[in-house]
C-alpha cells in the first residue's frame, strides 16, 4: 500500500517509523544502487519495534541495515542489540525527532549521538547521507589502515576537500618517502601537503596511472578521494581507463567527485558522488565504523569491599556522605571539614591545613558564589572566625529561608573549573555529562556502562587541550558505575571540578539536584 510497485530484490534491511516518509525513502532508492532484502514500517509499534528488527535482522544475509527512526522504545535494550548487531554489519540509522520532544530537542540528539556512537551504529543526518551510505558499504571495501589522501586537479577543490576533512575530523594520510620521492620526479602532479596531489589538466595516462598507483599502493593510505573540475571527452576517457585498472588491483574505497560523469562506467571499489563534501561524509562514516569494530573496550573493574552501599548512608544528601560515596569509586575529593561554628571551623582549617577555602553548606544554595557565601585564602585562624560569620550573615541576608548546616572548611585546590553530572534519562535511564566550563556549549555526554576508550574520547572532545586525561577518564567510568549502581536514588548529580595543568583532578563540591 505504501508504493504502487516494490523496490528491487538486494542486499538491503530497511526499517522506517515515520510512515509519511517511508515512501519518499523507497522512492528514492531508485537513484541508488541500492537493493531491499527485507523492509518494515513500523509505525506506532505495535508488534514490533527498532530493537526486534536489529535482534531478527543481525543473521538474515543482508549487508547493510538502514533505518529511520523517531525515538527508541527501551534504550538500554536497543542499546544492547544495536552494538550485537554493529559487530556483524553496518547499521545505518536516521533519527527524525518524533513530535513532543521540542523542549529538549538538544538534549535528546546527545543522547541519541552518544547511544549510536558507542554501540557502533552509524548517524545520518539526511535522506540523501543514509542512502548515500548504504550504498557505500554494500559497494566498497573498508578503508584499510592509515588515512585518506587526495588527487585531484586543482588546488582550489584540493584546498576545499582538506576544508571538508578538517571539520569532519577525517585525517590525511602521511605518504612514504618513497612514495613522495617517486611523485617528486613527475612534473605533471605536486604535492600541496602530505597526501594531497595536484595534477596538472594536461597529464598524460601514463603518469595519471603512475600517480593513482603510487597513491594507492603506499601503506599509509586506507582510502583515496578523487576530484577533478569539468572534463573533456578525452580526459573523461584517460580517467575511466585509469581507474578501472587501479580500483581492480587494489581493495580500497575510492570516492569520486567528477562533474558530468555519466560517459565513466566503473564499478570495482569505485563511488561517485557529487560533491567534495560528498566524498568526505562517506569515508568519513565509513571510518566511523570500521574505529568501531577495531575498538577493543575495557571496563573499570571496582572493588566490591570498598563501595559503599546505600545501607552505609544515612541519606545522600548529606554532603560527606556523598563525598564518601564518590571517594569509594576512585573519584579524588578535595579534602573538606564541615564546622557548626566559628570554633569548629578553626580546629577544621588546623587540620586541613591552611589556606583554606569556606564555602556554606546548605541543600538550598547550589551556587555559594551566587549569595556571596564562599570566602577563599583565608590564611590564620582569625580570618576563619571572620570568614564563618561572615558567610552565614551573607545567607540570612540574601536566602533567609535557605537551611544552613554549618559551613564547609577545604583545602585550598587551583585548577581550571569543570563540572560532571549524573543524570537520568526516560529513554536510555543514567547518563554522564563532562563540561569544561571555559566553553559555552554543552560538553559531551556518554552512557553507561563506560568503557575506557569511550571516556577516553569524551575527555578528548571536552579537554582535549589536556596532555594527561587519565583523571578525568578514570573519573568518567566511576561516575558511570555509580549511575548505574544508585540509579534509583541519585536521580540527579551534579559536581565541581577543577582540574590542574597536569590534568589532575579533584571533586571540590557535589550536589543533589532536585
Amino acid at each position: 500500500s505504501l508504493l504502487p510497485e516494490m523496490p528491487e530484490t538486494g542486499e538491503i534491511s530497511f526499517l522506517t517509523q515515520d510512515t509519511g516518509l517511508t515512501r519518499h525513502l523507497l522512492q528514492s532508492l531508485d537513484d541508488y544502487d541500492l537493493g531491499v532484502r527485507y523492509f518494515a514500517s513500523i509505525g506506532s509499534k505495535a508488534s514490533l519495534d527498532e530493537t526486534d528488527l536489529l535482534e531478527d535482522w543481525r543473521n538474515d544475509g543482508s549487508q547493510v541495515i538502514l533505518g529511520q527512526i523517531s525515538g527508541v522504545s527501551d534504550g538500554r535494550r536497543f542499546m544492547e542489540e544495536a552494538r550485537k548487531t554493529s559487530l556483524e554489519k553496518p547499521v545505518v540509522l536516521m533519527r527524525q525527532p518524533g513530535v513532543g520532544e521540542h523542549r529538549s530537542l538538544e538534549h535528546q540528539e546527545q543522547l541519541y549521538s552518544a547511544a549510536f556512537h558507542q554501540t557502533g551504529v552509524v548517524q545520518a543526518e539526511s535522506v540523501q547521507e543514509l542512502l548515500r551510505t548504504g550504498e557505500a558499504f554494500s559497494d566498497l571495501p573498508m578503508p584499510s589502515e592509515g588515512g585518506t589522501a587526495i588527487i585531484s586537479n586543482s588546488e582550489g577543490l584540493t584546498s576545499t576537500i582538506l576544508g571538508e576533512m578538517d571539520s569532519a575530523e577525517l585525517s590525511l594520510s602521511e605518504l612514504e618517502s618513497s612514495t613522495m620521492d617517486d611523485l617528486e620526479t613527475l612534473q605533471s602532479a605536486l604535492v600541496v601537503e602530505r597526501a594531497a596531489v595536484t595534477c596538472s589538466k594536461d597529464i598524460d595516462s601514463q603518469d595519471l596511472d603512475r600517480v593513482f598507483r603510487q597513491i594507492i599502493e603506499d601503506d599509509n593510505v586506507g582510502s583515496v578521494i578523487v576530484a577533478m573540475t569539468p572534463l573533456s571527452a578525452n580526459e573523461k576517457s584517460r580517467m575511466s581507463q585509469v581507474l578501472e585498472r587501479v580500483s581492480q588491483k587494489h581493495d580500497k574505497p575510492i570516492a569520486v567527485n567528477i562533474p558530468e560523469r555519466d560517459s565513466m562506467d566503473v564499478s570495482s571499489n569505485v563511488d561517485y558522488l557529487s560533491t567534495p563534501r560528498e566524498c568526505v561524509e562517506v569515508l568519513e562514516n565509513m571510518y566511523s565504523y570500521r574505529n568501531f569494530l577495531e575498538r577493543d573496550e575495557t571496563f573499570k573493574d571496582h572493588e566490591e569491599d570498598k563501595k559503599v552501599g546505600l545501607e552505609d548512608i544515612d541519606t545522600l544528601e548529606d554532603f560527606e556522605n556523598l563525598m564518601s560515596l564518590l571517594e569509594s569509586y576512585g573519584l579524588e575529593v578535595a579534602l573538606t571539614k564541615l564546622a557548626r561554628s566559628p570554633q569548629d571551623a578553626v580546629d577544621a582549617a588546623s587540620e586541613v591545613g591552611f589556606p583554606v577555602v569556606l564555602k556554606i553548606d546548605s541543600p538550598d544554595i547550589r551556587r555559594p558564589s551566587d549569595v556571596d557565601a564562599v570566602r577563599k585564602d583565608i590564611e590564620s585562624r582569625k580570618e576563619v572566625k571572620q570568614a564563618f560569620k561572615e558567610i552565614i550573615d551573607s545567607v540570612y541576608a540574601e536566602t533567609p529561608e535557605s537551611e544552613i548546616r554549618g559551613v564547609k572548611v577545604q583545602e585550598t585546590v587551583s585548577g581550571t573549573k569543570a563540572f560532571a553530572g549524573i543524570h537520568t534519562s526516560r529513554n536510555f535511564g543514567p547518563y554522564v555529562r563532562l563540561q569544561d566550563l571555559r566553553k559555552s556549549q554543552d560538553g559531551p555526554v556518554a552512557i553507561p556502562p563506560i568503557s575506557r576508550e569511550v571516556a577516553g574520547m569524551v575527555t578528548e572532545r571536552s579537554h582535549g587541550d589536556l596532555d594527561n586525561p587519565e583523571d578525568l577518564t578514570e573519573l568518567l567510568m566511576g561516575l558511570g558505575e555509580i549511575g548505574l549502581e544508585y540509579h534509583d536514588a541519585l536521580d540527579s548529580v551534579s559536581l565541581d571540578l577543577l582540574v590542574d595543568g597536569s590534568g589532575r583532578v579533584k571533586v571540590v563540591d557535589s550536589f543533589l539536584v532536585p
